[in-house]
C-alpha cells in the first residue's frame, strides 16, 4: 500500500486524565517494527474495561498504562502494513486485535485449560510495545494503548501475536463484537462451565457479557435460562437472548440464593455465571449452585481491587465450584476465528449487540449512554 513504510496521520479519540472526556485529535502512527502490524480500523464498540481504564483504574499485571491513553480494545479492521518477521499476516487481511497475546512457543501456550500467554505482558500491560516504547503521539507527547489496542484510532500498531485473522466474508462494521463481550460470554459457557443440554442456568448482570452467556446457553440446549438484573428495562430484552425467566432480586423477599436454592430439587441452578464484577454478586452466583458439582463461573472484573469474594467452605466441601476466566477461556488466535466462522453462517447475530452506530464526535455520547445502562454496544464506524 501507499502509505507503507511510512508515518499516517490520522483522527484518534485521546484520554488525557483521569475522569476526562475523550478529545479527538490529529494523532501521528508510526511504520510497524519487528514482528508488528498497523491495522486500519472500520469499527470499534465500547466496553465497560475502557470505561475503567478512563476512570483510572490500574489493575497489577493487567492494565498500568498512564494518562495520556488511545483506549479501545473490541473491533474489526484490516492490514495496512507489517513490519520484519511478520509470518502470518499480510496487508488487506480481514483481522480482529487482541487485548491479550498468543505466542504459542512461551509456556503458558504450551498448557491446556488456559489462553494466558507470557509474550509481552509487563509492557503491554503499560499499554506500550514490546521494546518499551510507542508508536502512537500527539502534541509531542507519546501515547500509551489499552492491553496493547488503540482501536479508538482509525489507525494504529500492535504485536502480530495480538491479531487474529478472520474470514475475508465477515462484516467488519458488525463483527467488531466478536473482539470482547461475545466470545467472553459465549466462550464461558462452552470452554469454562461446559453447560450441558437441558441443565438451569441463571445469569447475573444482562450488559453485553451477560446476554452473550444467555445466548451461549441457549445454543447449548439449557432449558432454564434466568436472567438477574436490577434493571426492568432488561426484562424484554432478556428474553430477545434466550432467557426463559427474568428476576430482579430487589423485588424478592429473601436473598436471590435463597430463593433458588429452594425452587429447584438438586438446591439450586446447575450453572450460574456473573457478569457485573461485584463480589456481592459473585458471591450470590456461587451460593445459587447446586452441591455436587454446580458450576458458578466468574466473568466480570471488580472495579474494587482490595474486595475478596467470601464462600464457606462447607460449599467447596459439598462440590460447589467456582471458576473464572478472562475471554471466555478461548485460546485467541485460534478459536477466535472460528466463533467468526459461526457469525458467517449465521448461527451468532451480531446485530443483536448493536444497539446504533455512531461518529467520531459522538464517542462521548456513547460513553455516557453506556455509562446510564442504555442500550448493549454503540459501535463507531470509520
Amino acid at each position: 500500500m501507499a502509505t507503507a513504510g511510512k508515518v499516517i496521520h490520522c483522527k484518534a479519540a485521546v484520554s488525557w486524565g483521569k475522569d476526562e472526556p475523550l478529545v479527538i485529535e490529529d494523532i501521528s502512527v508510526d511504520p510497524p517494527k519487528n514482528n508488528e502490524v498497523r491495522i486500519r480500523m472500520v469499527a470499534t464498540s465500547f466496553c465497560h474495561s475502557d470505561l475503567h481504564g478512563m476512570q483510572g483504574l490500574r489493575i497489577t499485571g493487567m492494565h498500568e498504562a498512564e494518562f495520556p491513553t488511545v483506549f479501545g480494545h473490541e473491533g474489526a479492521g484490516v492490514v495496512e502494513s507489517v513490519g520484519p518477521d511478520v509470518k502470518t499476516l499480510r496487508p488487506g487481511d480481514s483481522v480482529i486485535p487482541l487485548f491479550n497475546a498468543q505466542c504459542g512457543e512461551c509456556p503458558l501456550c504450551g498448557l491446556d485449560g488456559t489462553n494466558f500467554c507470557l509474550y509481552a505482558k509487563d509492557t503491554r500491560a503499560r499499554g506500550l510495545m514490546s521494546d518499551g516504547t510507542s508508536r502512537l503521539s500527539c502534541k509531542g507527547k507519546r501515547l500509551s494503548t489499552f492491553l496493547g489496542c488503540a482501536t479508538f484510532s482509525q489507525y494504529f500498531v500492535i504485536e502480530e501475536p495480538c491479531v487474529a485473522k478472520v474470514n475475508p466474508k465477515a462484516d467488519l462494521t458488525r463483527v467488531g463484537v466478536a473482539g470482547c463481550c461475545i466470545p467472553t460470554g459465549v466462550g464461558a459457557v462452552r470452554e469454562v462451565a461446559r453447560v450441558s443440554p437441558g441443565s438451569t442456568c441463571a445469569v447475573w448482570g444482562l450488559g453485553a457479557v451477560g446476554l452473550s452467556v444467555v445466548l451461549g446457553c441457549k445454543l447449548a440446549g439449557a432449558a432454564n435460562i434466568i436472567g438477574v438484573d436490577i434493571s426492568p428495562d432488561k426484562a424484554e430484552l432478556a428474553k430477545k437472548f434466550g432467557c426463559t425467566e427474568f428476576i430482579d432480586p430487589t423485588k424478592l423477599n429473601e436473598p436471590i440464593q435463597k430463593v433458588l436454592q429452594e425452587r429447584f430439587p438438586m438446591q439450586g441452578c446447575d450453572f450460574t455465571f456473573e457478569s457485573i464484577g461485584n463480589v456481592h454478586t459473585m458471591k450470590a452466583a456461587y451460593e445459587s449452585v447446586r452441591p455436587a458439582g454446580g458450576v458458578c463461573t466468574v466473568l466480570g472484573v471488580s472495579g474494587d481491587p482490595d474486595k475478596f469474594i467470601q464462600v464457606h467452605p462447607l460449599d467447596v466441601l459439598a462440590g460447589k465450584q467456582l471458576k473464572g476466566c478472562y475471554f471466555g477461556g478461548l485460546r485467541f488466535r485460534l478459536d477466535l476465528p472460528q466463533l467468526v466462522e459461526e457469525i458467517v453462517e449465521g448461527k451468532i447475530d451480531c446485530n443483536l449487540f448493536i444497539t446504533d452506530t455512531i461518529r467520531h464526535d459522538q464517542i462521548n455520547w456513547a460513553i455516557d449512554q453506556m455509562k446510564a445502562g442504555k442500550g448493549i454496544r454503540y459501535t463507531l464506524l470509520y
